[in-house]
């Protein structure tokens, strides 16, 4: 990440924190998003700006296919209720656009 600016990069369970945070160089050369499915852990985590509510293991991943750069969880799998899904979704590398217009967004610039 470090390497080549201009990333997309999906912190899946970017609840209260990004745990990887303090290892990047440059925060403003890649864009972060956090995903939860806890729109209240997402409003504890004041490290990112970019925070999306969505549920990373449901079959219908609510993201299109191919942009990411990199997906990145630190202990999530033992939290999630499917995870033959997750990671097949993590495998699909979604770009962050909302299916539907009810899902909550928050980037701050």
């Amino acid at each position: 990440m470090n390497r080549r600016s201009g990333q997309v990069v999906l912190d899946i369970g970017g609840g209260k924190e990004c745990p990887f945070l303090s290892f990047v160089g440059n925060r403003d050369a890649n864009l972060i998003i956090a995903i939860n499915y806890s729109e209240d852990e997402l409003r504890h985590n004041n490290s990112l700006d970019c925070k999306i509510v969505a549920d990373a293991a449901a079959s219908e991943f609510p993201f299109r296919d191919g942009a990411a750069d990199l997906v990145v969880s630190r202990s999530v799998v033992e939290h999630l209720h499917d995870n033959a899904t997750f990671f097949s979704n993590c495998g699909y590398r979604p770009l962050p656009l909302p299916k539907t217009p009810n899902m909550p967004l928050t980037c701050r610039k």
